[in-house]
């Protein structure tokens, strides 16, 4: 619910990593996001300057993954990867980054004239992204 499916993996890896291997984890962690609504005010005065590392380091994580595309593909998959890549830091988001990654796929399928390809979910995906955009 309002997060990225990387997120949830990058928060799913960091504790397999550090020894969370039941389903316990999960528990504690839901309780700790539920705890968390409570003392939002106080926790919004954090400053970026400590959020910062924890970014960075997420982003290095994110940047390992980079080798898996087919740089040597088509434009409609090359792209859309780079748009995303390169709009996560430029708009300070990484929801609006995939958002534009979602929405240029979809215009790279149809302009290649591979837009049979695309299922209805994808088809679903692009619309949310483009109101999402567009009520920013």
């Amino acid at each position: 619910m309002g997060t990225s499916n990387l997120s949830t993996y990058i928060e799913s890896v960091s504790g397999i990593i550090n020894g969370a291997r039941t389903g316990l984890m999960v528990v504690v962690t839901a309780c700790l996001f539920l705890l968390s609504v409570f003392i939002y005010p106080l926790l919004s005065l954090v400053t970026a300057a400590v959020t910062t590392p924890a970014m960075v380091v997420i982003g290095i994580f994110m940047m390992q993954n980079i080798v898996n595309i087919d740089w040597h593909g088509g434009y409609e998959v090359i792209v859309p990867s780079f748009i995303t890549i390169v709009m996560m830091p430029l708009t300070g988001s990484i929801a609006l980054g995939l958002t534009m990654g979602f929405v240029s796929y979809e215009l790279c399928m149809i302009f290649a004239g591979r837009h049979k390809e695309l299922g209805w979910i994808m088809h679903g995906i692009t619309l949310v992204s483009l109101a999402y955009m567009f009520t920013l």
